[in-house]
């Protein structure tokens, strides 16, 4: 993985996943619950944290771009983003992508507006491509869009 620009991200606190998101998360998956409660009290209880900070203080979260961090949570058995369009745009933070860099793939502005606002659903075609091309999971692509 390439490492994002770190500058930007030394001193803009970070804003935790709202908890009602990590409660649905924990609803389809119960097991997960113990582990996601325990590191939203760890993340909650360091005031005013950076991504950097955290970086330090949880050595296997990795940093994206646009200030991002991902954690691995109860040693990475539960995988989120939990649908589509999620899973696409965590690619994209991965790769550094914009909106734009998908129309060639995904078929124009248009398709990929209506797509990351969940309007309109993945054809075969779609997530063959963003599989092959952006190496995202198909059983990331292949669940809900909603």
């Amino acid at each position: 993985m390439v490492a994002p620009e770190l500058g930007s991200c030394k001193s803009r606190p970070v804003r935790i996943i709202a908890k009602r998101t990590l409660s649905a998360f924990w609803k389809r998956h119960p097991k997960a619950k113990g582990p996601l409660e325990a590191w939203h009290q760890e993340v909650a209880r360091a005031d005013r944290a950076t991504p950097l900070s955290l970086k330090s203080q949880f050595r296997s979260a990795s940093l994206l771009q646009n200030n991002r961090v991902v954690f691995n949570i109860a040693g990475n058995h539960y995988r989120y983003p939990p649908n589509q369009v999620e899973a696409i745009k965590f690619r994209m933070d991965q790769l550094g992508m914009t909106r734009k860099d998908l129309e060639a793939m995904l078929g124009g502005r248009e398709r990929v507006s209506e797509i990351l606002i969940k309007k309109r659903g993945l054809s075969l075609e779609m997530i063959r491509r963003l599989h092959r091309e952006l190496q995202i999971p198909l059983e990331s692509l292949v669940g809900s869009a909603a």
